[in-house]
């Protein structure tokens, strides 16, 4: 739900966050809206500190890009170091690039430097979800019983809707009431 509130407020709006999953967060507003939505979720929350004068940093962003579209699952935001010296400074960042991955308002893990595979397996430890009966209940949430087409597939119908913010909006709004009105109810 932070990523849709960042969004709501122009997170985001004219960079890479349109189309490749990563949140680009430019102001301390859209930071603590976001950060505050992401306090009581569950979901992993991975905060990218860059520089757009860092080399490794640019270098890495197609990686962070592809993990963003990977993992659907997880919050992938952008912070410049420079543009958000505050946010940089509460997290102690000191090189570029810096992951910091964040789960209920608590940091679980940190990479310093653009390690792929290290960021990509840490991920894929933090973000839950695994099992098999797991697996199967997000396949359900996220597919329709129609030919197993995508309810909320962003790459498919932002190309004719209304861009990356409303439709991040109208799929995070289809995926809580999911949640609490069909699975809790089953549950």
């Amino acid at each position: 739900m932070g990523t849709a509130i960042s969004n709501m407020l122009g997170a985001g709006e004219g960079n890479e966050s349109e189309h490749s999953g990563v949140t680009k967060l430019s102001s301390s507003a859209q930071w603590q809206l976001h950060f505050n939505g992401m306090k009581d979720s569950n979901q992993l929350l991975v905060i990218d500190f860059s520089a757009s004068w860092c080399g490794p940093c640019k270098s890495f962003e197609p990686a962070v890009r592809h993990m963003a579209v990977k993992f659907t699952d997880v919050s992938f935001v952008k912070v410049d170091v420079d543009e958000l010296p505050e946010v940089a400074k509460e997290f102690d960042v000191t090189a570029m690039p810096t992951f910091v991955l964040m789960k209920n308002g608590k940091e679980v893990d940190r990479i310093v430097g653009a390690k792929q595979d290290e960021l990509e397996n840490k991920v894929t430890k933090h973000r839950g979800g695994d099992s098999d009966d797991d697996h199967h209940q997000v396949k359900k949430t996220l597919f329709s019983y129609n030919n197993n087409k995508p309810l909320c597939n962003k790459t498919y119908i932002n190309k004719w809707l209304f861009g990356d913010s409303y439709l991040s909006l109208m799929c995070d709004l289809i995926k809580k009431w999911f949640v609490e009105k069909v699975l809790n109810s089953v549950i």
